[in-house]
């Protein structure tokens, strides 16, 4: 009898300390994701690079529209608009972007044309309200 009841008393323990911990432990629902409409590109392109700026600010360069782009703008998330910014010393397409702890952007290799593929490196740093480019060999600083 006394078998019984402890152990009828370990499972109504049980129980609660169970059903309480399922209460706090709810399974989340998955957060719905949406898009917002925002400024558009100046120039149309593909098989660009896009990173994101210390400042906040998206910067994406060269790519792919009617022909390999030279082209830069900066995206402002705070305003939603593109600013065209520095171009590339050459145009390029399928090339990598990376933010360096410094700042500055490496933009690096990426093919011109078919038969063309660039070893080359470009650095970007801000320089005001545009970007400049230097051969990634070159430091000013």
């Amino acid at each position: 009898m006394k078998i019984n009841s402890v152990l009828s008393r370990l499972v109504v323990a049980l129980s609660l300390l169970l059903g309480a911990g399922l209460t706090l432990v709810q399974p989340c629902a998955a957060a719905s994701f949406q898009f917002d409409a925002t400024g558009s590109l100046h120039t149309a392109r593909f098989l660009h690079t896009a990173t994101l700026l210390s400042s906040g600010q998206v910067l994406v360069a060269g790519g792919y529209g009617k022909q390999a782009l030279a082209s830069a703008e900066l995206y402002d998330p705070a305003t939603g608009t593109w600013t065209t910014t520095g171009s590339l010393a050459f145009p390029r397409d399928a090339h990598t972007e990376t933010l360096l702890p410094n700042g500055r952007v490496l933009v690096a290799a990426g093919p011109y044309t078919s038969r063309l593929v660039f070893n080359t490196a470009e650095l970007y740093e801000r320089m005001g309200q545009a970007l400049t480019a230097q051969p990634a060999g070159r430091s000013d600083k």
